[in-house]
């Protein structure tokens, strides 16, 4: 069973962008760390139910710009087309290679999976795997955490994720790509992953619900 692990929002600076959002909304954020090889640096906002957003910035915009990560290069993209914003979500599962094998057998293309890592505030070093389907449009990564590295923080906050709602041209069309490609089986329109709820909305932009507050492509 997925769960949502976190959301991604590009930021021009992601330690300004948290300190922003956390003064709106009376969140605490935190410092996440450097990825070195990417060139790319976040901050942090972690909810009470496992899950939590994430500012990704670029240190270094040669590292960035030759990274063949499909996250840093949707990341970059999103920076010089559209701006600062919500662009991405990572469904996290215990089980990456059930999917490697899935996309295989149904003929589901796929970038990966590819190896991450980022060095913490304190030295210590988090570990995970990712893995990208494929297709026009920009699709929910899947993210599995090495043993002992799933992120932390004292500074968890107690609201929860609500739900997360994606823009689609066609929700039953693309609904039905979701069902195929991550074996979700609730209908063509909304999920109930572990923590949350994935819904899809004719909405262009992405919408998340913390609680009762629902926060648009900020």
């Amino acid at each position: 069973m997925l769960a949502i692990d976190h959301i991604v929002i590009a930021s021009n600076d992601p330690e300004k962008s948290a300190h922003h959002f956390a003064n709106t909304y009376g969140l605490s954020t935190v410092s996440g760390g450097n990825h070195d090889s990417w060139g790319t640096y976040n901050h942090l906002c972690f909810l009470g139910n496992g899950c939590y957003l994430e500012w990704l910035g670029i240190s270094n915009q040669e590292k960035a710009t030759n990274a063949d990560n499909p996250l840093i290069q949707q990341l970059s993209i999103h920076l010089n087309q559209r701006g600062e914003g919500v662009f991405q979500v990572a469904l996290r599962t215990d089980s990456i290679n059930s999917f490697i094998h899935h996309f295989r057998e149904n003929d589901i293309p796929f970038q990966g999976p590819l190896d991450g890592s980022r060095k913490k505030p304190d030295g210590s070093i988090l570990s995970w795997r990712m893995l990208f389907p494929s297709g026009q449009e920009t699709l929910p990564f899947l993210i599995e955490w090495g043993e002992g590295s799933m992120p932390t923080s004292k500074e968890t906050n107690n609201e929860f994720l609500s739900s997360v709602k994606i823009g689609v041209n066609d929700r039953e069309k693309t609904g039905e790509r979701f069902n195929q490609i991550y074996r979700l089986q609730d209908n063509h329109a909304e999920w109930k992953l572990t923590n949350s709820e994935l819904l899809l909305t004719d909405k262009k932009n992405m919408e998340i619900k913390i609680g009762a507050t629902i926060i648009q492509d900020f």
